[in-house]
């Protein structure tokens, strides 16, 4: 084969290559774009507003796994609820950003020499990526006896001075039905503190605002001698979503 045939053949390769480098761009370009409008108007709206929000930007920037750090960050800023030494629950722990506070502020890890080490344990119905300083129990489904056991038995001394739970059900829509859920969610939760919190302790209670949240608020003033309601900066203004902040725990 003389020099100008080797010379056509490759240039043919180069341009057919190209060609079909083209080719799979367009595909997949093709295929971005139909997914993307497979999205229904709420997953839309939903992706328009996270790529919008400040705070899944900052939970980026600093390795938080996800936004709802920043609620807790917040709300211990203001209230001083953890503190080097003491031991945490968090309910509803997936995927794991107040565990991530938690950890550090109790100083679990023992990063800060000169200060106690506390303990933090995660529990939820979810897996959990594993996080240094914290003992996940994921897959447990905190409505359970037998996990509530497993968690006050994981405890140093069997007690926590703070519980903290961001969980929530998912949300079918129904309003009344959803209500009913998270009330239940949150008597489980105070089961929990009645079972594990030791005297003076806080409880940081996720709950939707509506008629059933007063029923959880009058039992954590019986149980505790302070109650406040919060709604921190990073929790969206349009959603229901509030916190009780219950200190004082007054165990019998």
């Amino acid at each position: 084969m003389c020099f100008i045939e080797k010379e056509n053949l490759c240039g043919r390769f180069r341009r057919d290559s190209f060609g079909d480098m083209i080719s799979r761009v367009r595909h997949c370009l093709f295929h971005t774009t139909v997914e993307q409008l497979k999205k229904t108007p709420a997953e839309q709206r939903w992706l328009s507003r996270q790529l919008r929000d400040p705070y899944v930007k900052s939970a980026r920037q600093q390795n938080y796994r996800c936004r709802s750090a920043f609620k807790l960050l917040e709300i211990d800023d203001k209230h001083n609820i953890l503190r080097p030494g003491i031991s945490v629950i968090d309910c509803g722990a997936a995927p794991g950003a107040w565990s991530q506070v938690a950890v550090d502020r109790v100083n679990a890890t023992g990063y800060d020499l000169d200060a106690p080490v506390g303990f933090v344990v995660g529990v939820d119905l979810l897996h959990i990526l594993p996080l240094e300083g914290a003992l996940f129990l994921p897959n447990s489904n905190l409505l359970e006896p037998a996990v509530q056991a497993r968690i006050q038995e994981s405890l140093p001394v069997g007690e926590a001075q703070v519980i903290l739970s961001d969980m929530a059900p998912n949300a079918s829509g129904i309003r009344q039905l959803d209500q009913q859920q998270m009330t239940e969610l949150s008597f489980c939760v105070l089961e929990l503190a009645r079972r594990v919190l030791s005297p003076g302790g806080t409880l940081l209670c996720k709950f939707w605002d509506g008629t059933n949240s007063r029923l959880v608020q009058s039992q954590l003033i019986k149980l505790f001698r302070e109650v406040k309601t919060l709604k921190p900066a990073a929790s969206r203004k349009e959603s229901s979503e509030l916190y009780y902040l219950a200190k004082y725990y007054k165990k019998s």
